[in-house]
């Protein structure tokens, strides 16, 4: 952990626009120390990153007609940022902070103001954060132009010439009351700002040892076992063939545990050497590298990947597009794939199918997974005895790879 001032030197300049004299990288922190001259709401932006800066505290002194503020950004790109302040006019000090690892996000609690008719010092005590890593900041205003810096804090840049000075420091532990507290070079008004912001550090990265206890688990199958270490609330999880993902609804149980409702959908495959599948889960944007998952049809069904397609269409499966090596078939007993198949049935990896000696052939029901698409077509009623119907040639089904259309029979 190393929050400190970044390689753009720190500027002094007018609401109107006031750029730094060199890039400032991006992931660095902006900050805005603002002195405006008038009451009017502002509004900070710059010319390279995207988005406003967030207010972090302000100060009204309309006694002395004073208005500070401290704004922040991180930036989104590298760049020469020019800054400016929409709404009042006055002066800003414009710093580049670096060395967040993790998310820079506001402070609530070292924010605090004061203002002063004439005094000899400045002081706004303590200044207290309840966070770890915290950058600390604070603003003052005043006739003069050298106050003296607080103990333990450090003068932000070399940006000055007019009466608005910028000041930090770094907090490691929470906790930590921090004085901001100096001397002012001549009895004067004057008035000072704090604000924080501090290093949110970024979500462990969760893992996951377990799927099932290391088992195969049914296309439809509920309350799935998921064993792992950084799970938490709001966590999702995915099941993942290739370039193709598809979500799981995820109950999460504790911080090395959770379940999840398969779900298939349209798009993935049975697992097998063709179709490898990977299941991971996801805790406040840390994804865990996959672990192996397989996936079978219900009890009752089977499902075979295709090596080759058999060259006599009469003697096999079709489909409309026509099948390929890759594409998967997938067999039933009824319309709705939710019946056990007829007794003795196997397919076969060329796309023709079989019974068992001994075992009377009947119909059963089929569907295709297009290896190209990515997507499961209709079911379809192979025909293995005598057809009814006219000119039939109690062969092949043929039904759709694409999604919408429906199968028909020849």
């Amino acid at each position: 952990m190393s929050i400190g001032l970044g390689t753009a030197i720190s500027v002094y300049g007018a609401t109107s626009g006031t750029a730094f004299a060199s890039s400032v990288p991006a992931g660095d922190v902006i900050v805005v120390f603002l002195k405006a001259t008038t009451a009017a709401a502002p509004t900070v932006t710059d010319n390279v990153n995207t988005g406003n800066y967030t207010e972090l505290n302000s100060f009204a002194d309309s006694t002395n007609g004073r208005w500070m503020y401290v704004f922040f950004k991180q930036a989104t790109a590298t760049g020469t940022p020019t800054v400016s302040v929409s709404g009042p006019s006055g002066n800003i000090v414009i710093v580049d902070f670096t060395g967040f690892v993790g998310t820079p996000t506001a402070d609530p609690t070292p924010n605090g103001g004061n203002g002063s008719a004439s005094s000899a010092t400045y002081s706004i005590t303590p200044v207290d954060t309840g966070f770890n890593n915290c950058l600390i900041l604070g603003g003052t205003s005043q006739t003069s132009n050298n106050p003296a810096i607080a103990s333990g804090w450090t003068a932000a840049g070399a940006a000055g010439g007019g009466p608005l000075k910028g000041q930090y420091a770094v907090i490691a532990t929470s906790g930590t009351n921090t004085p901001f507290t100096g001397a002012l070079d001549t009895t004067t008004a004057y008035d000072a700002v704090t604000a924080g912001i501090y290093d949110a550090p970024a979500a462990a990265t969760p893992t996951v040892t377990s799927v099932n206890g290391g088992s195969a688990f049914a296309e439809n199958a509920t309350n799935v076992a998921v064993v792992g270490t950084n799970f938490a609330s709001g966590m999702t999880s995915q099941l993942v063939q290739g370039s193709i993902s598809v979500a799981q609804p995820t109950t999460f149980t504790s911080a090395t545990a959770a379940t999840f409702n398969a779900t298939v959908g349209t798009q993935l495959a049975y697992t097998d050497a063709t179709y490898v599948t990977t299941y991971s889960v996801t805790v406040s944007g840390q994804t865990s590298t996959g672990i192996a998952a397989t996936i079978t049809p219900i009890t009752g069904n089977i499902f075979e990947t295709l090596a080759s397609v058999n060259a006599v269409s009469a003697d096999r499966i079709t489909a409309t597009p026509d099948l390929v090596a890759g594409d998967q078939l997938e067999a039933s007993g009824n319309a709705t794939g939710t019946a056990a198949i007829p007794t003795g049935l196997s397919l076969n990896n060329d796309a023709t199918y079989q019974f068992a000696s001994g075992d009377t052939p009947a119909n059963f029901w089929v569907r295709a997974y297009d290896s190209v698409n990515h997507v499961w077509g209709a079911w379809a009623e192979q025909q293995v005895v005598p057809n009814p119907l006219p000119a039939s040639t109690g062969g092949a089904p043929f039904f759709s790879l694409a999604p919408g259309l429906f199968p028909t029979l020849n």
